[in-house]
C-alpha cells in the first residue's frame, strides 16, 4: 500500500516543485505545469500549491514530508496551512521542531491551529510545552485545539493548566 501511495504522489510531488517560483525567463522542465515567473501571478501559484498539498495530504504519503516541510516557511498562510496538513496526516515526528515554531508563532491563527493539533502526534513530553503555551494562545480557536490535543497525547501533567484555562474561559 505504501508503494502504491507513494507512486500516486509522484504526479503531485513533481507538480508542486514546478509551482516553485522561478527566476524571470526560466523555464519549468515539465512541459505540462512549464510556465515563466512573468506568467505566473503569485495568486496562481498560491491556490496551486495549496491544492498540490490538499491532494498529497489526503494520498498520506511520506514521500510529501520534505516539500511540505519546505513549504511552512511560505509568505502565504494558505500554504502553511496546507503544509502542516500533508505533515500531520503523514505523522512526520521529525516536523515536530517547525510545527511547535509554528504553533507559538505563525501570524495566522488558522496556521497555529493546525500546527496545535498535528502535535497530537508527538509523544506527551515532547508536546507538553508547546501545548501549554498555545493553551494561552490569543485565539480561542487555537486554545480549544490545544485542549483537545493534550486530551489526545494523554498529557496527565497538564491538567493544573487545564482546570486554570477552564476557570479563566
Amino acid at each position: 500500500a505504501e508503494l502504491r501511495e507513494a507512486a500516486s504522489a509522484a504526479p503531485l510531488l513533481s507538480a508542486l516543485q514546478a509551482s516553485a517560483p522561478r527566476p524571470a525567463g526560466q523555464q519549468a522542465n515539465d512541459d505540462t505545469y512549464a510556465k515563466t515567473a512573468s506568467d505566473t501571478d503569485a495568486d496562481t501559484t498560491v491556490f496551486l500549491q495549496a491544492s498540490l498539498l490538499r491532494a498529497l495530504r489526503e494520498l498520506r504519503a511520506a514521500p510529501a514530508s520534505a516539500p511540505a516541510l519546505a513549504l511552512l516557511a511560505s509568505p502565504a498562510a494558505a500554504v502553511r496551512l496546507e503544509a502542516v496538513g500533508v505533515l500531520g496526516w503523514v505523522k512526520d515526528v521529525g516536523a515536530l521542531p517547525a510545527l511547535v515554531s509554528l504553533a507559538q508563532r505563525d501570524d495566522s491563527t488558522d496556521v497555529r491551529h493546525a500546527a496545535v493539533g498535528a502535535l497530537g502526534m508527538g509523544e506527551a513530553q515532547a508536546v507538553l510545552p508547546a501545548l501549554l503555551i498555545a493553551l494561552a494562545d490569543s485565539a480561542w480557536q487555537v486554545r480549544e485545539e490545544a485542549a483537545t490535543t493534550l486530551a489526545k497525547v494523554r498529557a496527565a501533567e497538564a491538567l493544573p493548566a487545564l482546570l486554570a484555562a477552564l476557570r479563566s474561559e
